[in-house]
């Protein structure tokens, strides 16, 4: 994370200032990113996505190298965990007001190619099955430039499909994991023991605890929930506390 350039008075410079700051690099070469990512997608299409995922990595590593990343005033903590945060900062820096094109740290160009990396990369995490991640690059990509292929797009809404599908799978799940509870509670003679003892008895196939709370002296309902449960014969355990 690079140190912002100060002006004479020690206070920051603008995003102008800080772009024109270091001459520009030398731009991408395309027909290099264009010979990669048809070796990329060739193969996924042998099936082989982690071979695959290991040229995208190559490449973003190569991306930072060129573009001098590290030097560029912008957070790069999550080059590669989110990518797609730095690629909106990449795109801020190329289109930045009262820098001439020529001047420029990024160019446009740039972020176009790194916005293809990075839908690259999350076509292979569907291919891998983690569509949570794929759907953070896809969406990336397509908010950094969305001039996509229609690959790219096909698999944006793929990952939004499956990513959906994932969070109901879970929220199912933790769902079942969830114990019930009803409190049963009235005046005397309200049937609150009536209705515990029909539960305790009848052929329902549910299991259920029953936790009392005895305020009298003699566990009058106590008595009656043991002799319930003992006619069921399914009382597994009793513990009084």
């Amino acid at each position: 994370f690079a140190t912002p350039p100060r002006t004479a008075d020690g206070g920051l410079g603008s995003m102008a200032s800080m772009a024109a700051a270091v001459p520009p690099p030398p731009p991408l070469p395309e027909a290099s990113w264009t010979a990669k990512r048809q070796e990329i997608r060739g193969l996924m299409a042998m099936g082989q996505h982690i071979e695959a995922m290991k040229v995208i990595m190559h490449e973003m590593r190569g991306f930072a190298e060129r573009l001098d990343l590290y030097s560029l005033c912008i957070e790069t903590s999550e080059y590669y965990r989110n990518p797609a945060v730095v690629g909106v900062a990449l795109k801020a820096l190329a289109h930045a007001d009262g820098v001439a094109e020529a001047d420029r740290r990024v160019q446009p160009q740039q972020v176009v190619q790194f916005s293809e990396i990075l839908g690259e990369r999350g076509r292979v995490f569907l291919a891998l099955a983690q569509p949570a991640r794929a759907l953070q690059d896809l969406s990336g990509a397509v908010e950094i430039h969305g001039e996509q292929d229609a690959d790219i797009l096909h698999a944006l809404g793929v990952a939004r499909e499956q990513a959906a599908a994932a969070a109901e799978e879970e929220r199912r799940v933790a769902e079942t994991r969830k114990v019930p509870v009803t409190v049963l509670t009235g005046f005397l003679g309200a049937g609150k023991t009536t209705l515990l003892n029909h539960i305790l008895r009848a052929s329902h196939g549910k299991r259920i605890a029953v936790i009392e709370n005895e305020v009298g002296s003699i566990g009058i309902d106590n008595r009656l929930l043991t002799d319930a449960a003992a006619a069921a014969a399914r009382t597994e355990e009793t513990v009084t506390l």
